[in-house]
C-alpha cells in the first residue's frame, strides 16, 4: 500500500499564511511512503527528466538512498530503510538547494551540512501584533 498525506495538511498552512498577511505559493513537492514487510520506502519529488541517478549506501546492508538529479538540483529521492535521511532530502528538494553530485553520493558526507541554517523566528514575527498574555494584561509584540 502506498500512502501520502501531505496534501491534507498543507492547504491549511497555506490558508493560515494568507490570512496572516504573508501568502505563500502552493508549490508542494509530493512525497509518499510505504511499509512492505521489513522494508520502509519513502519517496520525495518526481524523477521525470532526471539526468543523473546516484545510489548512496548506508551502514545497514538493507538500506540505501537513490538520488535523482537534474543539473545541480536534486529533484527526487527514494529512501529504503533510511528514514532519518528523508527529511534532509525533502528539504533539499523543497528549497531547491544546489548540490554537488559527488558530495551527495559520498556516504561519509553529512547532508545536513549542505543546507543553509534556518534563522529561528522571534516572537514578534510569529504573532505579528496580536494581543497575547493574560486577559486584563494586554500586551503586544
Amino acid at each position: 500500500m502506498l500512502r501520502h498525506s501531505g496534501r491534507n495538511v498543507f492547504p491549511a498552512s497555506g490558508l493560515s499564511s494568507s490570512t496572516n498577511g504573508a501568502p505563500k505559493p502552493y508549490n508542494l513537492v509530493p512525497w509518499f511512503w510505504s511499509d512492505q514487510h521489513n522494508l520502509k520506502l519513502q519517496s520525495v519529488g518526481l524523477s521525470n527528466g532526471h539526468d543523473v541517478t546516484l545510489i548512496r549506501s548506508t551502514s545497514k546492508p538493507d538500506s540505501f538512498v537513490a538520488f535523482y538529479m537534474k543539473g545541480e538540483n536534486l529533484i527526487a529521492a527514494d529512501c529504503v530503510n533510511a528514514i532519518l535521511k528523508f527529511n534532509v532530502e525533502k528539504r533539499l528538494i523543497d528549497e531547491k538547494i544546489p548540490v554537488d553530485a559527488a558530495t551527495l553520493g559520498d556516504p561519509e558526507t553529512n547532508l545536513r551540512l549542505l543546507m543553509p541554517a534556518r534563522r529561528p523566528k522571534r516572537l514578534h514575527e510569529i504573532f505579528r501584533g496580536r494581543r497575547i498574555g493574560t486577559p486584563g494584561l494586554a500586551s503586544t509584540c
